[in-house]
């Protein structure tokens, strides 16, 4: 009998006949009898066969023909058949299936298998399959994928679903899909997130993991990315970029931000970074930094680097950081500042205090510091000098300024400096007379202006009276 007329008997009996039949038969005869069937009969014919039957039948087809039963069968015998093929089998079958059908099977089944299937399959097919799923069972099936192969497979959905799909992760599965993701991908991937989809996404990464992608960024973004990290996420990621990454980012902050990513760093890393900023910026992270936070930073600096800053700091922030250094440091970091800033820095300490600076400088920087001060100042700053200081800063200067400072002295500090002056062997009897008579005539001079404003006030008020 030829497979034809086979098929027009076996079709004349009931299902049950039908099915007993084809029992008998091969494997290869079996899915051959089948095939010369109506759709309508065949289906009938595989619907009542046992699960083995059908699977022995459907495999002994080639994929278009295994489709084509498939397709003629009800979703429910559709799907049980599948599940009793290899997983290869199946990704052949589903690739040449309709989408509605595609959709119906793969909805049917439970994530894990569903991984199964797709590893099975090329990449273009994995997405269109990818594509048919919706959120929820997208989502399920990238939760139950290995790690690398989840990672593969999430560069196949388009960009907007990939951050869905990302997001429904909890944060070790996130950490792990992300670490696999080429940073390229994860680069573009992240500029399609919400700012707070960005941040828990970061937070989820290593330190390492998360300095390689946000140095990818423009400064400004990656600022505002590490700001919305906690400090030790911060610490952590800024410590693993470059330093020049690193300062330009600090750069991007505002002062009072990058004070304190500073004051985080460890000793070593800080000195390092405060080393790349440039003095202004330097100077604007300290003035944000409480007392003893400057003091630590300032104490690491080498010299250049604290006087390069102290040029660029306010005068408030610069007498405060000042305050907690010894005489002598800050003798050595004033005379490296222009006169008329030294003398900004000093005119907000005591006397005693100034003297004691101007003491510990030598003898050219103390004269030029002295120079710029007000005469009131200056006499005031000399007079808590030690005597021996005392003369010899007087004697280094000219004589107009020397007449000055002396004349602001009071008489007794005055009376104390000529004298000393004159005992000493710099001090000629000569230079002491000129001295003298110079001091005296100023201050006669200014008496007898005193004494004309005095009189001509009164005479003023007399003419009015009158």
């Amino acid at each position: 009998m030829s497979q034809k007329e086979k098929a027009a008997a076996l079709t004349s009996m009931s299902v049950e006949g039908r099915v007993s039949a084809i029992g008998t038969m091969s494997k290869e005869e079996k899915a051959s009898t089948l095939l010369t069937m109506s759709e309508k009969n065949r289906a009938a014919t595989m619907s009542a066969m046992s699960g083995e039957e059908k699977v022995s039948a459907l495999n002994s087809m080639v994929n278009k023909d295994r489709v084509a039963s498939l397709a003629a069968m009800t979703p429910e015998d559709r799907f049980q058949s599948l599940m009793q093929m290899s997983a290869a089998d199946q990704a052949a079958a589903l690739t040449a299936m309709s989408d509605k059908n595609k959709r119906a099977v793969l909805s049917s089944m439970s994530p894990e298998q569903r991984v199964g299937v797709l590893r099975e399959m090329k990449n273009e097919e994995q997405k269109a399959c990818l594509g048919l799923l919706s959120e929820i069972e997208r989502s399920e099936t990238f939760f139950v994928m290995p790690t690398a192969y989840r990672a593969e497979s999430l560069s196949h959905v388009v960009e907007g679903e990939r951050v869905e799909i990302i997001g429904s992760l909890p944060n070790d599965e996130k950490a792990l899909m992300l670490a696999e993701i080429p940073l390229k991908e994860l680069e573009s991937l992240f500029g399609a997130m919400s700012l707070s989809e960005r941040t828990q996404s970061l937070r989820s990464l290593k330190d390492d993991k998360r300095a390689e992608l946000l140095i990818t960024m423009p400064p400004s973004q990656r600022a505002k990315e590490l700001l919305s990290l906690n400090p030790v996420e911060r610490t952590g990621t800024l410590k693993c970029m470059p330093l020049t990454e690193k300062v330009s980012t600090l750069v991007a902050m505002s002062p009072k931000d990058r004070a304190e990513a500073l004051m985080a760093m460890t000793e070593r890393d800080r000195q390092a970074t405060l080393g790349g900023l440039q003095p202004k910026e330097r100077a604007a992270a300290l003035d944000a930094m409480s007392p003893k936070e400057r003091e630590i930073s300032f104490d690491g600096m080498t010299l250049p680097l604290r006087n390069a800053t102290l040029a660029e700091m306010s005068p408030q922030g610069r007498a405060a950081l000042l305050a907690g250094l010894s005489p002598k440091e800050r003798a050595e970091i004033l005379v490296s500042l222009p006169p008329t800033d030294r003398v900004s820095i000093l005119s907000t300490m005591g006397a005693d205090e100034r003297a004691e600076i101007l003491e510990h400088m030598t003898v050219a920087d103390r004269t030029e510091t002295l120079s710029a001060m007000e005469h009131p100042e200056r006499a005031s700053a000399v007079s808590e000098m030690s005597p021996e200081e005392r003369t010899t800063a007087l004697s280094h200067m000219s004589l107009e300024e020397k007449t000055a400072t002396l004349a602001a002295m009071s008489p007794a500090e005055r009376a104390n400096a000529i004298s000393a002056m004159s005992s000493t062997e710099a001090a000629t009897p000569t230079l002491t007379l000129t001295l003298t008579l110079t001091l005296t005539l100023t201050l006669t001079l200014t008496l007898t202006l005193t004494l004309t404003l005095i009189i001509g006030s009164r005479g003023s008020r007399s003419h009015v009276r009158h």
